[in-house]
């Protein structure tokens, strides 16, 4: 994430530390490898975003090394040294915006990564639905890399699937802009035929066509709050009683249109899987952990 990094290299840099940068790689021994090396290169104090490391793991870090700082992730044992979203919120906030607006058969497109933002943000979509008094149908779910060529293989998955979704939420602004290239190609009419909502309010969202509606994440916030409270405690000072825990904003853009069901089947909204292809066209059709 380019902007976590940034909020944390803006505070060291202005306390006049310098910062060591180390990747994880979404992968659990190369986020404990990254780990050792920054204690074993004698940095006072760490921001660790690990997403596939297991709680007592970071735990047992955290209690041998008193500056070291979580974020974008909730561990019960080690709250007060843990900087996170309310990421079942926000996931909830996204689908009951397509659901006002009269979507009823919402597709989630999430990451292939077994992590704990995927888990919730898929429990906070369910939840909307239930809601809502719908069962969410498991089918709905697509699993994908949660980058561009993550969001064109759901947008192939989503129109080969041939069911009848008139909306999406994305596990990010990227796989949304994948989604989106791919049914503009096929000729669909964004959000006519289907609404999309993306996640984290990357610059590009706004560029996109049309302009994507997503939910803002104020990482580069939540960077800069783990990085001053890792160098107070190295410093020795406790920070004061505030609440660690972030929250994501709609950000209301173009890429939502109102859904209504008629009872004249002839004047009915159309869907992606109304779209016909000309053959020179290749069917395919339509999507998550950080």
């Amino acid at each position: 994430m380019p902007a976590l990094l940034g909020g944390v290299e803006d505070v060291s840099r202005k306390q006049q530390y310098r910062l060591m940068v180390c990747s994880g790689g979404h992968d659990e021994e190369m986020e404990k490898a990254g780990l050792d090396f920054l204690i074993n290169q004698g940095c006072e104090a760490i921001v660790v975003h690990a997403s596939r490391l297991p709680d007592k793991e970071l735990q047992r870090y955290a209690a041998h090394f008193p500056a070291l700082v979580v974020v974008n992730r909730y561990i019960a044992g080690m709250a007060n040294r843990c900087i996170w979203l309310e990421n079942r919120s926000a996931a909830r906030q996204a689908t009951r915006y397509l659901l006002e607006n009269g979507h009823r058969r919402i597709a989630c497109v999430t990451s292939d990564l077994p992590i704990i933002d995927r888990q919730e943000r898929l429990d906070g979509y369910r939840q909307a639905l239930e809601e809502y008094g719908i069962s969410p149908d498991p089918r709905w779910v697509i699993s994908v890399p949660f980058n561009e060529e993550g969001g064109e293989r759901a947008a192939h998955q989503l129109i080969n699937s041939r069911l009848p979704l008139t909306a999406a939420v994305t596990f990010n602004d990227v796989m949304a802009a994948g989604i989106m290239r791919i049914l503009h190609q096929r000729g669909v009419h964004l959000p006519q035929q289907l609404s999309i909502v993306g996640f984290d309010d990357v610059v590009l969202a706004r560029y996109l066509y049309p302009a994507l509606t997503t939910m803002h994440y104020p990482v580069e916030q939540m960077a800069r709050c783990a990085a001053q409270m890792a160098i107070q405690l190295y410093q020795g000072v406790t920070p004061p009683p505030s609440s660690n825990r972030f929250k994501a904003e709609l950000v209301i853009r173009d890429s939502v249109a109102p859904f209504f069901f008629s009872v004249n089947a002839s004047s009915t909204v159309k869907t992606v899987i109304d779209i016909k292809l000309t053959p020179s066209h290749v069917i395919g059709y339509m999507d998550e952990s950080n």
